[in-house]
């Protein structure tokens, strides 16, 4: 999600606990134009959450033993903070990937094609 009037990044998750975990870059974090698309990725590497946008790092942490993602797709809500629509995303989503691997653990080149 991109907070319009705070210009940062978010990204909430729950695990099978209900334990959210919720990672926000700093005010004026999301540093683009709104009308071009952005790579943005929220990525989990063992213990160790990552928010980027563009290549760049906005947000960090980790948590030990966080645990399993919720599992069910009635959890997964894209461009929305929940179901009634709290904390909708302004934009377009376009390439949305969901992967079990950790594709960026460093700052990197967003790609420029999409691959299946």
């Amino acid at each position: 999600n991109i907070e319009d009037s705070l210009q940062r990044l978010s990204f909430t998750m729950i695990n099978q606990s209900e334990t959210v975990l919720t990672l926000v870059g700093a005010v004026g974090s999301f540093t683009g134009t709104v009308i071009r698309y952005h790579h943005v990725a929220a990525v989990r590497s063992g213990d160790t959450f990552y928010l980027w946008q563009d290549g760049a790092l906005r947000a960090t942490t980790t948590i030990v033993g966080y645990g399993s993602m919720k599992n069910t797709i009635s959890d997964w809500f894209i461009g929305a903070a929940n179901s009634t629509g709290a904390g909708n995303f302004n934009g377009l989503i376009d390439w949305l990937k969901v992967s079990k691997t950790a594709l960026y653990t460093a700052p990197f080149t967003p790609p420029t094609t999409l691959t299946v």
